[in-house]
């Protein structure tokens, strides 16, 4: 999930794995927030951590606020240095290092896997979600559509029962005329 290709760290896992990742690994409390586009920032409680996440396209984690002390970028780098010596790194012949689970310390991150897949699942899964959400809109759209014709239905049946009650109203009103004028007749 956490991979290191040069200078550049890169989480390819989900952003709920990420943010077990950061609980589980750095015992951080604190707060993540979308400051914009795919982002997610993590600001930790004491204000000298930030780590952001560019999202699943880019995979991009960058730390942004450090300690004094640079403990995540030692943090990371201890990851880094424990993972390249795992069997898996060197069976796989990465140039990177990979922290998967050969790391016993950490069993909440996941395997290693040098191909994409976790990528590709990952964009899936958004794709997944967004035709759900379309799927959820044409349905939505059609019970609304579905709820207006039930709806006009019940106007019209509205509207044609006041009608008949008009016609009786004037029926009434002409009767009772013609009664006002007979009784005005036998006066």
């Amino acid at each position: 999930m956490l991979i290191h290709d040069g200078d550049t760290y890169l989480w390819t896992g989900s952003l709920a794995d990420l943010t077990r990742f950061v609980d589980k690994i750095f015992n951080f409390t604190g707060k993540w927030s979308s400051p914009g586009g795919e982002a997610k920032l993590f600001c930790a409680t004491k204000s000298d951590f930030v780590i952001k996440w560019f999202g699943w396209q880019s995979q991009k984690l960058v730390i942004q606020v450090d300690s004094a002390e640079n403990f995540l970028t030692q943090k990371f780098e201890r990851l880094v240095k424990k993972s390249k010596g795992n069997k898996a790194d060197s069976k796989n012949g990465t140039d990177g290092a990979i922290v998967g689970d050969g790391d016993t310390e950490h069993p909440d991150v996941l395997d290693v896997c040098k191909c994409s897949c976790s990528v590709d699942l990952e964009g899936l899964k958004l794709e997944i979600t967004i035709l759900q959400a379309r799927l959820s809109a044409a349905i939505s759209k059609n019970e609304l559509e579905l709820d207006i014709d039930l709806l006009r239905v019940k106007q019209k049946e509205s509207e044609a029962a006041i009608r008949r009650q008009d016609d009786v109203i004037c029926g009434l009103n002409e009767e009772n005329q013609f009664l006002k004028a007979r009784l005005l007749a036998l006066e």
